[in-house]
């Protein structure tokens, strides 16, 4: 049986993930989001590191430089190239990560954004359902995946489309708030099945 899928809303480096996807494209370039994510958490992009990333793929698994409670590794998934996507590289990217989820004992916790969604095309809905499928098809029992969207409307539709679908359960995660002493909730521990 594979892992759990649900979405959320916010970024992935809001803390508590064992590995953050950063999409990119086949052509190294990376979103305005995924820019930011690099000034603020001195990540190394695809340019940076000479690496090329086929569509469709994810680039090698990278310790994140970053404090561990906010992640403990990521990579980037090339989920686009000339401004293009397909439900085949969405799911293949998502069986991807699940392949990581099962090799890797210490990556449980999956945070991505929505793939292929921006200049990539898909509908969140046809986006979601790839990922989602790849996933559920080839992760750790124990693996979640959350995918991140940024607003509220897309994250309703997405909820009441993914949790009447075949694809997984979409759950309203808690909202973790930092607070003087740590985080309010154990992420990690809240999603690991006994």
């Amino acid at each position: 049986m594979g892992g759990r899928v649900f979405v959320r809303m916010g970024d992935i480096f809001e803390g508590g993930t064992d590995l953050a996807v950063i999409p990119c494209s086949a052509k190294e370039t990376i979103s305005s989001a995924a820019a930011r994510w690099k000034e603020a958490f001195s990540v190394f992009t695809p340019k940076d590191m000479n690496l090329k990333i086929n569509l469709g793929s994810i680039s090698p698994i990278f310790k994140f430089p970053g404090p561990e409670h906010i992640g403990r590794y990521y990579c980037y998934a090339a989920s686009v190239l000339n401004d293009q996507s397909s439900v085949d590289v969405i799911e293949s990217i998502g069986q991807q990560i699940a392949a990581a989820t099962s090799s890797h004992e210490d990556i449980r916790i999956v945070e991505a954004p929505l793939l292929g969604t921006g200049a990539g095309g898909l509908k969140s809905e046809t986006a979601a359902k790839a990922l989602c499928k790849g996933f559920s098809a080839l992760s750790h029992s124990e693996a979640t995946l959350f995918m991140f969207v940024y607003d509220k409307e897309r994250f309703e539709k997405l909820s009441t489309t993914l949790s009447q679908g075949l694809w997984g359960r979409a759950w309203a995660a808690i909202e973790v708030k930092p607070r003087i002493f740590g985080l309010s909730v154990d992420v990690k521990q809240l999603f690991r099945r006994k």
